[in-house]
């Protein structure tokens, strides 16, 4: 299988997925039951889908334009969302199945909350008077990424995703490994390819999006939903059949 079929079969199931509007919790917020733990989950889960689907879609358009240098800022996205949802694919059960519920409702506040721009700059949108809701910080990358090589290290051996993800991060932001895939020197001169930097990376773009599907595939098993898990499912399971065939 492709990378880019890889990409395309996760991105035509996700945009069949007609999510579900989900109730709030009868419960109030200072009481932490199973109910909310579950509501927390699925939010998580349905959420990510709406957003990472139109990731890959955007993904999978400029990579049918080779055009890698914005394909990188994009891919650098979906691996934070892979480390993201590994994150909390491995912490999560053991708080639930050990019922430290407190705790796995705090991590998800955390994950479906955590806001450093409305921590920064928020308060000055708020009505005059009105109470400044308490944000929590978000996860640290570093904390995310930690787990999610230590996740691969130890089931597949992959290499490092930070090192990935740093590289992602050069080309993401203004520095000179930009300018540098633009450029090429051919004796004395500095010659400028525009266009012609074949640095695809769709490698680890494929790579998240098998990781993260897969770990949204078992947050929502985890809460035994039935509304969307099922169609997940048989994201992972087409794009599992096409590897093997390969």
């Amino acid at each position: 299988m492709s990378e880019r079929t890889c990409l395309t079969i996760a991105l035509s199931h996700l945009e069949m997925i007609e999510l579900p509007d989900i109730s709030l919790p009868l419960s109030t917020f200072e009481e932490v039951d199973e109910e909310r733990v579950i509501f927390g989950v699925r939010y998580y889960a349905y959420a990510s889908i709406a957003h990472v689907r139109k990731i890959l879609k955007g993904l999978v358009q400029v990579s049918d334009e080779a055009n890698w240098a914005c394909a990188n800022v994009l891919a650098r996205h979906l691996i934070e969302w892979a480390a993201h949802a590994t994150f909390l694919k491995v912490k999560l059960p053991g708080l639930i199945q050990s019922k430290h519920l407190e705790e796995a409702w705090a991590m998800l506040l955390q994950l479906n909350g955590g806001d450093m721009y409305f921590r920064r700059y928020g308060a000055k949108y708020l009505e005059v008077d009105a109470p400044i809701p308490d944000i929590p910080n978000p996860v640290r990358v570093k904390a995310l990424f930690n787990v999610y090589d230590q996740e691969h290290a130890d089931s597949d051996g992959r290499g490092s995703a930070q090192e990935d993800y740093s590289l992602l991060s050069e080309l993401s932001h203004a520095s000179a490994a930009c300018m540098r895939r633009c450029m090429e020197t051919r004796g004395n001169r500095i010659v400028f390819c525009a266009g012609e930097d074949d640095d695809s990376p769709l490698g680890i773009a494929s790579a998240s999006a098998i990781d993260w599907i897969l770990s949204v595939g078992t947050l929502l098993s985890l809460i035994s939903d039935t509304a969307v898990a099922p169609k997940v499912i048989a994201a992972i399971k087409e794009m599992s059949e096409s590897g093997s065939s390969n």
